[in-house]
């Protein structure tokens, strides 16, 4: 639909701003358009859409009734979008279709099913030890566990279809964690397996010898899943099927939660349970050999034992298997990326999020590699209810200047307040879901649509104005090889592996909460360069300087983010350190150079009481977001459905504004007074107690100056007779 605009004369030909004159061009619209941004909405497709082409007449309800201008397709209920000889007629009348009618269409694809293929078969290693008996045998019967079998989005449930024994090692123990490294063997020759007929066991029995009576044994089982793994087959399925959908002209393509095979969840840990179980299969083996530079097989070993008096290299073998288990999916994500552009061509948007559980710990390590700023994105995206300072980071981490996050919930008024809350940070909506069934409100009901034009008009005209990201000054960043490693301390290991006493969430929560926009990023994004120093000995992530820095748990860090830290103290930058560091990445002790750098810091522990002292000012509002360009948005969902104007009071850029809207207000000034504004509902404002400008009844409206005399001012009206009470611009 095209927009309908009238030019008409200035209101009064020439309006008082200070003591100029400005005129006031001013133009009349029928309706809030979009740009800058997509504003997007997840549309499940299944079986039954596809009966009789009824997904055609879907897309009439989407184009008339909803606000959305980007709809990502996900398979559901069995629809099986690598079924492409079925799905690619289906999906060139869909796109085809809605291009006819404005709208953009996203491909999005789950994890691919494969048959029960050895070569490219995801595997896990689960683990036993065994003392062997007076005669030097030992049975154990190897049982696959700890993946979620039942998959809801999968065209087929996960079965471990095959068993059988990886590697069996024998030695002297010593203490619990530690052998005589002279009586280590590999045993696994002497050992005889025979696996089920189901394929997800396997009875093994030792048969040592006298030689290796009371021996411990330590078993290592690999079982194969119908999964493909991440490190060389993937990545290929993906891009097959997005060649296959080439002369399809998908303007977007999107992963969603990718990763390894889901474990088990939180909700079914118990206290008595431990995920002891690890992913694997060659091509992984190889990238852990040329990171340990020793068979991959000992790596794994080490990663449980250590030999005598080598803690060290039980820390060094953890931490070099947890950071190759995040390159699996991340290599994937950045791959997926770059097939897409190529095929479908550079202004395809890709999507969409790797956050899983949105929690550092529990089982998000284990599922998407907890790569949630490194996936490769023009915009960054999280999903539910992921904290403001994750969400910051990952913003601050993409290039776009807002991100996106996906939600549903059963209640409309639920998602329609928190999206206009977000709107405030640059956070737009990913909306779930038209022809939900199962997890919140089919978005394709009038009830929802009439609470989310409202809001996504809102989002429309942020777009418009076009903010920078939000003024965050305080940068708190983690150590992720700290979180990803608990040893040597049993009682910090969490169920799933992790070092669960740091709280490193709940730390940058709790300043934000304290008055300072804070920003949480891993230290991976200083390993590659993200987070730096600039030229001017400046603190930079991805091009924006930050006053202060936060770190947090530096135990075995890498030299880069050493080094990093001694340049930012060296170059006068303001440190908030907590934890220590005994040993770095590859086990060297480094204590003597930590407690150097801890000594320079400005605050030696995580002390909220006197952050003060970094020279961070408090700059968090409970109604407001403020932009470094001067630039303020202001939000409140009640007026917005009530229809009733809230009030405001802001200080900004060295003076006072105040007045009443309803929905969402933003606006920009700069020494002369208001630049930009835009908002759902203007009522009024003013500028140290004088009104700028009022409406009888609140207003959507946009406002740019376009020069020192010269405003335009475009009234989104039908009847196109509103005019300002006052204006004096």
């Amino acid at each position: 639909m095209k927009r309908l605009i009238t030019k008409i004369a200035t209101l009064t030909g020439i309006v008082w701003f200070s003591s100029c004159h400005c005129h006031v061009e001013t133009e009349y619209a029928d309706k809030i358009q979009n740009s800058e941004h997509p504003r997007i909405v997840y549309w499940f497709i299944t079986p039954d859409l596809i009966q009789n082409d009824r997904y055609l007449n879907m897309i009439d309800t989407i184009t008339e009734n909803s606000p959305f201008d980007l709809v990502f397709l996900s398979a559901r209920e069995g629809c099986n979008f690598f079924d492409t000889t079925t799905m690619k007629p289906v999906f060139t009348k869909l796109v085809a279709k809605a291009h006819e009618r404005g709208i953009k269409i996203g491909l999005q694809l789950w994890n691919p099913s494969i048959k029960n293929d050895p070569e490219i078969s995801q595997r896990t290693l689960t683990e036993a030890e065994i003392t062997l008996d007076a005669r030097g045998n030992g049975s154990y019967v190897a049982s696959a566990k700890d993946v979620r079998l039942r998959n809801f989005y999968r065209n087929d449930d996960l079965i471990a279809f095959k068993t059988e024994l990886f590697r069996a090692f024998a030695f002297r123990k010593l203490t619990a964690e530690e052998y005589d490294p002279t009586t280590l063997k590999d045993i696994t020759e002497f050992c005889e397996v025979t696996p089920t007929a189901s394929g997800d066991k396997a009875s093994i029995k030792i048969k040592g010898g006298k030689a290796l009576a009371g021996y411990t044994v330590y078993l290592m089982a690999e079982h194969y899943y119908n999964h493909p793994e991440m490190f060389s087959a993937a990545s290929g399925l993906f891009t097959k099927t997005m060649e296959a959908y080439a002369s399809v002209p998908f303007d977007g393509a999107a992963l969603d939660e990718f990763g390894y095979m889901r474990i088990t969840p939180p909700w079914e840990i118990t206290d008595s349970m431990v995920f002891n179980t690890r992913f694997y299969s060659p091509a992984m083996g190889r990238a852990l050999e040329e990171a340990e530079h020793s068979p991959a097989e000992i790596a794994l070993l080490h990663m449980r034992y250590y030999p005598r008096d080598s803690m060290q290299i039980k820390a060094r073998a953890i931490n070099r298997y947890m950071s190759v288990l995040k390159t699996g999916p991340l290599r994937v994500e950045n791959e997926f990326y770059a097939n897409a552009k190529r095929i479908f061509g550079d202004n395809c948007f890709i999507g969409v999020h790797n956050t899983f559980h949105n929690t550092l710990v529990q089982d998000e390590m284990w599922a998407t590699g907890l790569n949630w700023w490194t996936i490769r994105r023009d915009y960054g995206h999280t999903d539910e209810h992921s904290s403001l300072p994750v969400q910051l980071g990952v913003l601050f981490a993409n290039p776009k200047p807002v991100i996106y996050n996906m939600y549903y919930h059963a209640n409309p008024d639920t998602i329609c307040m928190k999206a206009l809350h977000d709107l405030r940070y640059g956070i737009r909506t990913h909306y779930h879901a038209i022809n939900d069934k199962q997890w919140g409100v089919g978005l394709e009901s009038e009830l929802f649509l009439n609470k989310v034009r409202p809001v996504e008009e809102a989002a429309a005209l942020l777009n418009r104005f076009n903010l920078p990201k939000p003024d965050s000054r305080l940068l708190v960043v983690f150590g992720e090889e700290a979180l990803a490693n608990w040893f040597p301390t049993k009682q910090n290991k969490s169920a799933y592996q992790l070092n669960q006493s740091l709280q490193i969430e709940e730390k940058a929560i709790e300043l934000q909460k304290a008055g300072y926009l804070t920003t949480l990023a891993p230290s991976g994004l200083i390993e590659n360069g993200t987070i730096r120093m600039n030229e001017n000995k400046e603190l930079v992530f991805n091009g924006r300087v930050f006053s202060a820095l936060v770190f947090l748990y530096p135990e075995y860090s890498r030299e880069k983010t050493l080094r990093f830290l001694e340049e930012y103290l060296e170059s006068g930058g303001k440190l908030m350190m907590e934890g220590v560091a005994k040993l770095n990445f590859d086990g060297s002790n480094v204590e003597k150079r930590f407690n150097v750098i801890r000594s320079k810091a400005l605050l030696q522990q995580f002390d909220i009481q006197h952050i003060e002292k970094l020279g961070v000012l408090k700059n968090v509002h409970p109604d407001a977001c403020f932009y470094p360009d001067t630039s303020v948005v202001i939000t409140n969902y009640e007026s917005l459905i009530k229809n009733t104007p809230v009030n405001f009071d802001i200080e900004l850029g060295g003076n006072r504004y105040s007045g009443s809207y309803t929905g969402m207000l933003a606006f920009k000034v700069n020494g002369s007074g208001i630049k930009k504004l835009t908002s759902t509902g203007l009522k009024s404002i003013s500028r140290n107690n004088k009104i700028v400008l009022s409406f009888q009844y609140p207003q959507s409206l946009f406002i740019d100056r376009k020069s020192e005399k010269w405003f335009q001012m475009t009234l989104f009206d039908r009847n196109k007779k509103t005019k300002p009470v006052v204006c004096r611009l």
